[in-house]
C-alpha cells in the first residue's frame, strides 16, 4: 500500500524519505505530567508505561515521511486521561486537537495535563459521545485527523470515526497483526473510506484509513445498541 496523494492535511516530507523533526516533550513538561498522570496509573486509568513510552507510541500516529500542515485539526477518540492527544499536541504545534472521552472523570485529568503544559489555546476536553459528535454539524466531516487508541474493535472505531473527518482526512490507528487483517479484510466502503497505508516503529504498528470524496449516509454512525447487534464487519 502507498499513501494516497491527494489530502489537503498531510504531505510527504520529501522523496528521499527523510523523517520530519518533532518537538520534544521538555523536562519541565515531563515533570508537570508526571504529577497529574501518575495518579491516574495508580487508579488504573492509565496503562503501565512510562510517559518515555507513551511519547514513542504517540510518535508513531505521525509516519515516518508525513508532514503535518499548520491548522491541520484533531480528534484523539476516547483520549482517556490525554493519550496519546496530548503528546501528539506537543509534538506537532502546528496542528489543533478535540480530546474526546465518554468519562467526566477521565476528562477531568485530561484538562489538568492540558493545562499542566499551557496547551489551552490548541487543545480543547470535550466530554461526550462519539457517536453523538459524529452527528454535530461543528464536528462531522471538519476534522482532518482523527487518532485512535484504545477506542474499541476496529468496527467500532471507523463507524465512530470515519464521519468525524473531512475528505482526504485520515483515521490513524495502532493495530497488531491480528487487528491490522481485520482492518485491510475490512470493506469500508459505507463509510467512504479505504485503508490507504500501514507502517511499524519501535512502539507498535499503526494504520491509516483515508476518506475518499463519497458521502458518509446520515445514519452513521448507528446508536450503540445497534452496532453491537450487527457490527459492519
Amino acid at each position: 500500500m502507498s499513501p494516497a496523494n491527494n489530502s489537503a492535511w498531510w504531505s510527504s516530507a520529501n522523496k528521499s524519505g527523510k523523517q520530519r523533526s518533532r518537538e520534544r516533550v521538555t523536562e519541565p513538561q515531563y515533570a508537570a505530567l508526571e504529577a497529574v498522570w501518575e495518579p491516574a496509573r495508580a487508579a488504573g486509568s492509565l496503562g503501565s508505561g512510562s510517559i518515555d513510552e507513551f511519547c514513542g507510541h504517540a510518535e508513531g500516529y505521525i509516519s515516518p515521511v508525513t508532514l503535518l500542515k499548520q491548522g491541520t485539526r484533531c480528534v484523539d477518540l476516547g483520549t482517556g486521561v490525554g493519550v496519546p492527544g496530548v503528546l501528539l499536541a506537543i509534538q506537532h504545534p502546528e496542528t489543533t486537537w478535540r480530546l474526546l472521552d465518554s468519562s467526566s472523570r477521565r476528562c477531568g485529568i485530561a484538562l489538568d495535563a492540558v493545562r499542566a503544559v499551557g496547551l489551552e489555546s490548541r487543545v480543547d476536553v470535550v466530554h461526550g459521545r462519539a457517536d453523538d459528535y459524529a452527528h454535530d454539524p461543528h464536528w462531522r466531516s471538519m476534522n482532518d485527523l482523527v487518532v485512535a487508541r484504545l477506542f474499541g474493535p476496529p468496527s467500532e472505531v471507523a463507524e465512530c470515526g470515519l464521519p468525524l473527518l473531512a475528505e482526504g482526512g485520515s483515521l490513524v490507528v495502532s493495530v497488531s497483526d491480528s487487528t491490522a487483517d481485520t482492518w485491510l479484510a475490512a470493506d469500508l466502503s459505507p463509510l467512504a473510506a479505504l485503508v490507504v497505508e500501514r507502517w511499524e516503529t519501535s512502539a507498535g504498528g499503526y494504520l491509516r484509513v483515508q476518506r475518499t470524496g463519497k458521502a458518509i449516509a446520515d445514519r452513521f454512525p448507528r446508536r450503540e445498541a445497534a452496532r453491537r447487534r450487527a457490527p459492519l464487519f
